[in-house]
């Protein structure tokens, strides 16, 4: 199957009511990025921005500087029941304050799994073992190919 022919998906999307997830009719794929790197959001943005599958899916892309305000955006749209649920986390592995790895098992933590990819530039290989253990998603390796990034993105979005 290809990555237009699953654009379909997206049409059905996850709302929390009352504490149970349920589908609603909205456009829009949801991506949330947490990175400590201004200039690593910005290529981001960039990238899913002009990237033509991307477009297609309308994406809707917010973005933390670090896990606690990750986690936070997480529990917001969680509390509010009108409130997109997010299709994919974008992660950094290496952080100030909680890493990659803590930030997606604390998100985790509210009951509801939410599909990570991992992007690291610098990380100890136990942290990078620990991110294998929570996604199926191919690790992105800092600097990134923007090739590589969109097509890993389209794989986990799509999956």
């Amino acid at each position: 199957m290809s990555f237009s022919s699953n654009i379909e998906l997206y049409n059905h999307r996850q709302t929390k009511r009352n504490g149970v997830i349920e589908m609603s009719e909205q456009n829009g794929v949801s991506i949330l990025v947490i990175d400590d790197e201004e200039v690593i959001r910005d290529l981001i943005r960039d990238v899913i921005e002009r990237d033509k599958n991307m477009s297609q899916l309308n994406p809707i892309v917010e973005f933390a500087e670090t896990g606690e305000e990750g986690l936070r955006k997480i529990q917001e749209s969680e509390c509010d029941s009108s409130a997109k649920m997010f299709d994919i986390i974008i992660c950094d592995l290496r952080m100030p304050g909680m890493n990659g790895v803590e930030t997606i098992k604390a998100i985790r933590k509210g009951g509801i799994f939410y599909k990570a990819m991992f992007m690291t530039g610098n990380a100890h290989e136990k942290v990078i073992e620990q991110a294998r253990v929570l996604t199926t998603i191919p690790l992105i390796e800092k600097p990134f190919n923007v090739y590589d990034f969109t097509k890993a993105l389209h794989l986990a979005l799509t999956n």
